[in-house]
């Protein structure tokens, strides 16, 4: 059987956890460039939205085990704080489950659920797997073009986060 529910992000992470692998070779940074960019997740940044109900997971389930998730972070919009905008970090559906309707349904349950948190929902998805037909039978608008420029190599680049900030610095060869 196929469900459709809200969960709390703590208590679904490990099991969303190797979906999060699968999905980066997939359509993730490092697919789009192939600069073997690492999946290195700010788990700590996820629990601390979670707390402060900045973060929406509605997953699918078939028998029990995860086969979906949407996760949206929620905040106030920088240009107008008092107009709150949920923008999704992951949407996936597992491979053998993308017949038929159940990435559609899981959409349209996340987007009912956002409805009665938001105002703006913001939708991404990688240019190589648009899925801009559904989005548009959902009721959303393209609105928007996002680009990307890889300005410096990743694997020169490292980020330390401390207590205090967070530190970006160039390594040299």
């Amino acid at each position: 059987m196929i469900t459709y529910q809200e969960e709390n992000w703590t208590d679904v992470v490990e099991e969303m956890k190797p979906i999060f692998k699968i999905q980066w070779e997939e359509v993730g940074l490092n697919a789009t460039s192939r600069k073997g960019i690492s999946l290195n997740p700010q788990w700590e940044t996820y629990k601390i939205l979670e707390s402060k109900n900045m973060l929406h997971v509605a997953t699918v389930r078939k028998d029990k085990k995860l086969i979906g998730h949407y996760t949206s972070v929620i905040a106030p919009h920088l240009h107008s704080k008092d107009i709150l905008v949920a923008q999704n970090d992951f949407l996936y559906v597992s491979k053998e489950h993308r017949k038929g309707l159940i990435g559609y349904k899981l959409i349209k349950f996340a987007v009912e659920k956002l409805k009665t948190k938001v105002h703006i929902i913001l939708l991404n998805m990688n240019v190589q797997h648009a899925f801009l037909p559904l989005t548009n039978k959902l009721g959303f608008k393209l609105t928007d073009y996002n680009v990307m420029l890889e300005a410096v190599s990743y694997t020169h680049l490292r980020a330390h986060e401390t207590s205090l900030h967070l530190v970006c610095r160039l390594l040299l060869e």
